[in-house]
């Protein structure tokens, strides 16, 4: 890519090693963080778990904030060329369905989901976004020309203090802004506030008044969804109440990362969140 070498890993189920099939298949983007690598985020995740059981294929690329706290606009840029590049890629390579795209992310890959959100091309290339700890950066949200639906579920720790639910002026919105930009984007209307028994209820029944709320020793879920049924969008909003820089459902750090990236939700995998989320667009 205009001279550039760029590496991601693929990473197909066991089980299309020994089938010979023209189906077309789905497939899930996973960025990871700043400070962090492809492999990294691969292992930290158990991503590739979720690909055997939903016989989903994982992409992991390796993107230019590896060695950088932010996304800097320029790199943002190169990235979303080469996202687009390795779309075409696995339509064409790996007989990925156009519309059975997927796209999940943490904290800067998370940041980054919000950008090729904002984008034409990939607004309606990649068909739900799922960032984690994440916020939207206000010239982003100033440059989205297109009126295309999203469908994304946010997934934000309360107490992260890198990604910071209050936003960090005059760069990052708030995590609740950032929600009701894509609300608004959308035209959808925020729920009112209600409890159901599970969150993975709340995302299977599709309620539009609802709120979830699960209790888990330091921590707990809370859930806002805002819908247009005429475009068939919905914004998610899950709240880790009490939760930190972290990835919910991955083994808690030990006592000194603690005190740096704050709680993990022990309960309640991020990866099952998106997927249950993703399930209803297929």
């Amino acid at each position: 890519m205009d001279g550039l070498v760029r590496r991601f890993i693929l990473y197909k189920p066991r089980s299309m090693n020994h089938v010979t099939t023209t189906a077309r298949r789905c497939a899930l983007l996973a960025l990871h963080g700043s400070f962090s690598s492809a492999s990294h985020f691969m292992r930290h995740t158990d991503l590739n778990r979720l690909a055997e059981r939903e016989g989903v294929i994982l992409v992991y690329p390796e993107l230019g904030h590896k060695f950088s706290l932010d996304v800097t606009p320029h790199q943002s840029a190169l990235d979303a060329r080469f996202i687009e590049e390795l779309i075409k890629y696995l339509i064409e390579h790996e007989n990925v369905e156009p519309r059975q795209i997927y796209a999940t992310g943490f904290s800067s890959g998370a940041d980054l989901l919000h950008y090729f959100a904002g984008l034409d091309s990939l607004a309606l290339q990649i068909s739900a976004f799922a960032p984690v700890c994440s916020n939207l950066d206000v010239t982003w949200s100033r440059s989205v020309r297109h009126r295309h639906p999203i469908s994304m579920i946010m997934v934000s720790g309360s107490d992260d203090r890198l990604n910071k639910w209050e936003g960090i002026a005059p760069r990052w919105l708030s995590v609740p802004e950032t929600f009701r930009f894509w609300c608004e984007h959308n035209k959808a209307t925020i729920a009112c506030l209600s409890t159901v028994p599970s969150l993975d209820q709340f995302l299977q029944i599709g309620r539009t008044d609802a709120v979830a709320l699960r209790t888990e020793k330091s921590t707990a879920l809370q859930v806002e969804l805002a819908q247009n049924a005429e475009r068939g969008a919905e914004i998610v909003l899950v709240r880790v109440v009490g939760g930190g820089h972290t990835w919910p459902g991955t083994k808690g750090s030990n006592h000194v990362l603690r005190m740096i990236f704050g709680r993990t939700h022990p309960h309640d995998s991020a990866n099952d969140i998106m997927w249950s989320f993703f399930r209803r667009r297929m």
